[in-house]
């Protein structure tokens, strides 16, 4: 079900993402491939929320936006934002998710 779950968001995020970059159906399923085992794969250890395992995973998805010159969010510092969480072995902890942009040339863009 984890791995259903990566390659869900995964595709959602190469849909997102990379429409507007150029690649082929090959390109895109060996990346999504690529992407699903990496994240996947029993070093991330589940990617818990707080954990340097979601930290690790953050890193290899920073890495890949780099490759490809994915912008950071206009007016932030890194691709990572940052919140608290509640969590129930520890009142609060600090997490991140990975944010980036790519300009479209719209007028307007929703963030």
């Amino acid at each position: 079900m984890r791995q259903l779950n990566i390659c869900i968001f995964l595709s959602f995020i190469h849909l997102t993402l990379f429409s507007q970059i150029s690649f082929t159906d090959l390109d895109r399923l060996t990346r999504i491939t690529k992407d699903v085992k990496a994240l996947s794969h029993d070093t991330m250890m589940g990617r818990k929320s707080a954990t340097k395992y979601e930290w690790k995973a953050g890193n290899y998805i920073i890495s890949e936006l780099n490759k490809i010159s994915v912008q950071k969010l206009p007016g932030y510092e890194s691709f990572r934002l940052a919140f608290t969480i509640n969590n129930d072995k520890i009142k609060r902890d600090t997490t991140a998710d990975i944010i980036a942009y790519i300009d479209n040339g719209a007028p307007y863009t929703l963030t």
